[in-house]
């Protein structure tokens, strides 16, 4: 049941590597579905506790396995020697992995924004559990339950955590707020709420729609250079619904802001 922690460094020259498998590289990329996310002020703040399973930024880790923790060596900056700083989570299970149906990536980040380039001022975590765990039951917790399941004392008191996680998570079920309760420099916390990328959505038909958006353009183009260019009320309307159709409403708007007054 023991969970496995996994730690990566951000290395100097890290997406640096450009070589022979760039293109292939790309259409690889091209097949992946993307997922966006967006920061947000959560509603209640026990929302944000590990039981939730939350992605989130700033605040203390939301530690999935919150016995076996990074060691203080792995949480100290390698640039500056300093303890690093907690940055964000991300919860992302495996479905097809049953080793990951728990997943989290933790991200530690160097207290001085100007070494953060350097190796070791960076570092990210994987931790994961199984579906059967020590820690969690098989199902959701329900909306009753504020804080997550008490850890057995055996358990508990072999805890080294400067965040102090556990006696955070009692205040904040509590509706309390946690308040100075190690003296470590916080971020301010938020939700990441994730969501597909549009594109992934409508994929194929967006891809349809601008292909025939490129033929129309080409078909008017030539007939401008050739003078036959008609105007937008003499074009036909199937043309004009299929362009309306492929503009964003990033697009739109963008159209609407630079529109002469």
């Amino acid at each position: 049941d023991e969970a496995h922690v996994v730690v990566a460094e951000k290395e100097e020259g890290d997406g640096q590597n450009y070589g022979e498998d760039e293109e292939d590289e790309d259409e690889d990329e091209d097949q992946l579905e993307w997922m966006l996310g967006f920061v947000e002020a959560p509603e209640d703040g026990a929302e944000l506790l590990r039981h939730r399973f939350p992605s989130k930024v700033g605040g203390r880790p939301a530690w999935l396995d919150p016995v076996h923790l990074p060691s203080a060596s792995q949480l100290t900056c390698g640039a500056t020697g300093r303890p690093l700083d907690f940055l964000l989570q991300v919860y992302a299970p495996v479905e097809t992995v049953p080793a990951a149906f728990h997943r989290t990536l933790f991200v530690f980040t160097s207290p001085e924004g100007d070494s953060v380039a350097k190796t070791g001022a960076v570092r990210v975590f994987r931790c994961q559990l199984d579906r059967e765990n020590q820690f969690y039951g098989p199902e959701p917790a329900g909306e009753e339950d504020k804080a997550p399941p008490p850890l057995p004392a055996t358990l508990a008191g072999a805890v080294d955590d400067r965040w102090r996680v556990a006696e955070a998570e009692v205040a904040v079920a509590e509706g309390r707020q946690p308040g100075e309760l190690s003296g470590v420099p916080l971020f301010p916390e938020n939700e990441i709420v994730v969501e597909p990328e549009a594109d992934a959505v409508t994929g194929a038909t967006k891809d349809g729609i601008d292909e025939e958006v490129k033929k129309l353009m080409q078909q008017y183009k030539a007939a401008k250079d050739s003078g036959e260019a008609l105007s937008e009320e003499e074009l036909p309307a199937d043309i004009l619904s299929t362009v309306e159709a492929s503009v964003t409403d990033d697009r739109q708007r963008f159209a609407t802001f630079t529109a002469p007054g």
